[in-house]
């Protein structure tokens, strides 16, 4: 690089300005080269599920072996797969990304991705008791009718939200 200390003010901003064009163009042509290496998912593998097999976790999931991968479909992908989880009793349940690998196809230019999810699926949990703390006007036996929520079922997200959502519309 040329020594800038004994150029003119005028020649060194013609300088810049040709390194700014130059890092211009060079981030087009990597944005270019990313459009054209998409990255498509070879092999997608489930470890760790006992309650669910593969099959149903693989039906919620929005990446499939053969797609095109984002990040955004792999995060929403696992919210899918830890609410189906959540809604059947498992509000613990956890999901890590593992061996994940990628291999380059010449011929074509694309990307082929392979990664596990290794899911840890928790206790399964029954409600115990629901109590309610604070109240003061109302009975215990009316919000537990407008609460909706079986003192023995198993956990669900969605049921409890619902619930309080019921509570929340009566008082």
């Amino acid at each position: 690089m040329e020594n800038l200390k004994s150029k003119p003010i005028s020649k060194m901003k013609k300088h810049f300005l040709r390194i700014i064009l130059l890092s211009g163009l060079l981030l087009v042509f990597n944005q270019g080269n990313s459009t054209e290496l998409k990255q498509r998912i070879k092999d997608i593998q489930i470890a760790g599920n006992q309650y669910f097999d593969a099959k149903a976790i693989y039906s919620c999931m929005m990446l499939k072996p053969n797609g095109y991968y984002s990040d955004q479909l792999l995060e929403r992908s696992t919210e899918a797969i830890l609410k189906l989880y959540e809604e059947n009793g498992f509000p613990f349940c956890q999901i890590d990304l593992e061996d994940f690998n990628h291999s380059l196809n010449p011929a074509d230019s694309t990307n082929w991705l392979s990664f596990k999810l290794r899911i840890t699926e928790g206790p399964r949990v029954r409600i115990r008791k629901i109590e309610f703390d604070g109240n003061k006007a109302t009975k215990e036996k009316i919000l537990r009718r407008i609460l909706d929520i079986d003192s023995s079922a198993y956990f669900s997200q969605r049921e409890l939200e619902s619930g309080l959502s019921a509570l929340r519309r009566a008082y």
